[in-house]
């Protein structure tokens, strides 16, 4: 804005200095905006193929991660059996990473399996936690006291949420899971909600009207976030292939492509003073 000029007849003549300090700067501070860059991934390793590939991507994550996700499907049943030795080679793949790897559940890891019971209790075994027990990080990680492997953590102005949503067909403790995830997620958003300028949900099924009863509770939420400016975003990997598309309520959805076929998903999220933006690279 060009500043305002008014001209006297007169010359105006100061008798006496003013010495007080204007109360307001007459400059306004610029705001730097904020950067958060991480990785995604998803359904890998199915085979030994992925598995090698797995490590590569491990070993040659950018330096610029603060963060890798893996939205569930650590293994392909037929392929690994769900054998417990898969769920600690994948365990060990992942530890490989330099920054501090988030993992969901996805319906290959113990709803599809032979025996669903041991399959979650091995999957418990070597990934509930899986961020505490092998990195030293500043991520501040609450995690639901009903239902543990629900996370989320607030960083940089962005509320992250990792809740227990699979793909496969529907099971009677679905409704159950659903609810849970759903207390989980709106208790989230009552602590951060003053705060936050966005929202990211990590899960694995690619939301179906099996799945309505839990996003159907939350937007309400999203809904009016977006309404003042505010992002949500839920990302997952159940199709296989890369996709951005609007989800519903207010909120975007992106799914990663399989991660034998493709790198991880980059995501930076830039947080300025009047926006939000989100951003992605595709890694062949």
């Amino acid at each position: 804005m060009e500043p305002t000029v008014i001209h006297s007849s007169a010359p105006s003549v100061s008798t006496q200095p003013s010495l007080d300090p204007s109360s307001m700067p007459s400059i306004s501070p610029t705001v730097t905006p904020v950067e958060t860059i991480f990785y995604v991934m998803g359904d890998t390793p199915y085979d030994s193929g992925d598995a090698n590939k797995l490590k590569k991507q491990m070993d040659r994550l950018p330096s610029d991660a603060e963060f890798v996700v893996h939205v569930g499907d650590i293994n392909r049943v037929t392929v690994s059996n769900c054998r417990r030795s898969w769920y600690s080679m994948v365990s060990s793949i992942l530890q490989r990473s330099h920054a501090p790897v988030f993992i969901v559940l996805g319906d290959n890891d113990y709803a599809d399996c032979p025996s669903k019971r041991s399959a979650l209790r091995d999957w418990n075994r070597y990934f509930l936690h899986f961020d505490r027990e092998h990195w030293d990080h500043d991520f501040a990680v609450q995690y639901q006291e009903k239902r543990k492997e629900n996370m989320a953590f607030f960083h940089k102005d962005i509320l992250y949420l990792f809740i227990h949503i699979v793909g496969g067909g529907r099971s009677s403790d679905w409704d159950d899971i659903h609810d849970d995830d759903a207390d989980w997620t709106r208790e989230q958003f009552d602590i951060y909600g003053d705060q936050m300028r966005g929202c990211v949900i990590f899960g694995h099924a690619d939301p179906s009207n099996s799945h309505k009863d839990y996003f159907r509770k939350i937007y309400d939420h999203t809904r009016d976030y977006k309404d003042q400016n505010r992002e949500c975003l839920y990302i997952h990997g159940d199709g296989h292939r890369y996709e951005r598309k609007y989800l519903g309520g207010g909120m975007d959805m992106v799914q990663v492509n399989q991660g034998g076929r493709e790198n991880p998903l980059k995501v930076t999220i830039t947080v300025s003073e009047d926006d939000i933006d989100f951003s992605y690279r595709r890694r062949k």
